[in-house]
């Protein structure tokens, strides 16, 4: 459909359809006025609910940004305390170890000797009863 042909919908046609009221003069301009004045009382409304909205939202953001600050300082508490235990953990470790040690040398060295000792009786043993 070509727009530029006459009769078929041009801009001439239409403004010129539009205009022509020959029995109510200014009437029809006064409600195209009328039209356009409710539109603006429209548009006005939506703007002012889209800066309330735009104030919430900016709102939000701080609110959200103050709790993520809390929470970084939070965390770098949380994480300065794990350290500071996982150094008294490691130190306890490095210095106990040493005893520990020991002590299971200890306790393998005399669990061998008894069982030397069991050994070498059930020897004597068995030869005094022959079996």
């Amino acid at each position: 459909m070509s727009w530029n042909k006459p009769g078929f919908g041009s801009r001439s046609n239409i403004n010129s359809r539009r205009n022509y009221d020959p029995e109510s003069g200014g009437l029809l301009q006064q409600h195209r006025n009328d039209a356009l004045d409710s539109e603006i009382e429209g548009l006005r409304g939506k703007i002012k609910m889209l800066k309330k909205v735009s104030g919430d939202i900016g709102e939000e953001v701080n609110i959200r940004g103050r709790l993520i600050d809390d929470m970084e300082g939070s965390m770098t508490l949380a994480q300065a305390a794990l350290k500071k235990s996982l150094r008294t953990i490691n130190k306890l470790y490095k210095e106990g170890s040493a005893n520990h040690m020991i002590v299971l040398v200890l306790f393998v060295f005399i669990v061998f000797v008894v069982v030397y000792f069991f050994m070498k009786a059930n020897r004597v043993v068995s030869m005094v009863t022959g079996t």
